[in-house]
């Protein structure tokens, strides 16, 4: 009885362990992965620059000005088609794939993160970032998940994202 025990208590802690690992390692994934010519911008030392990112929900317009691995970003997201139906976001960020010269992604960071319940408009956000010394472009990916108001345990939840990858 206590071999059986100690079987099964060894067999949990191996099914947590390989739970935590395959958790981790969404954490970089992109890394070292190409984006397409399409889907990248370059980051021009000085400024200011200005430009835009426009998906199927939403319009992220920024204004930067770099010097050196220091950048500061100005940002402007304004959600549309399906999430502009939708109250306001349970969750929601957006994150920047630094990229080599060769468009292969050295590194993803997040540049905003909305708190539970921010209703859904125009949101704007100041930024000072540090790149990664090899930087010579930018992709952007979100995830989010909007929610409109309802009677309690009656309200409709509609996921978004989008990554460079396609």
């Amino acid at each position: 009885m206590k071999r059986l025990f100690r079987q099964r208590r060894m067999l949990m802690c191996l099914l947590m362990v390989a739970a935590v690992m395959s958790g981790c390692a969404g954490f970089d994934r992109g890394i070292g992965e190409t984006v397409a010519p399409d889907r990248r911008k370059s980051l021009d030392p000085g400024g200011p620059h200005t430009g835009a990112w426009v998906s199927r929900d939403l319009i992220f317009s920024y204004k930067y000005v770099r010097d050196g691995d220091r950048m500061t970003l100005d940002g402007t997201l304004e959600f549309r088609g399906g999430v502009s139906n939708f109250a306001y976001v349970r969750n929601f960020y957006i994150q920047a794939y630094y990229l080599n010269p060769a468009g292969q992604v050295v590194d993803i960071r997040r540049i905003f993160n909305a708190s539970a319940g921010k209703e859904i408009g125009t949101w704007r956000f100041t930024r000072e970032l540090t790149l990664p010394p090899s930087a010579v472009g930018w992709a952007i990916g979100y995830s989010g998940v909007a929610r409109g108001y309802g009677p309690p345990r009656d309200e409709s939840d509609w996921s978004f994202w989008d990554t460079p990858f396609k």
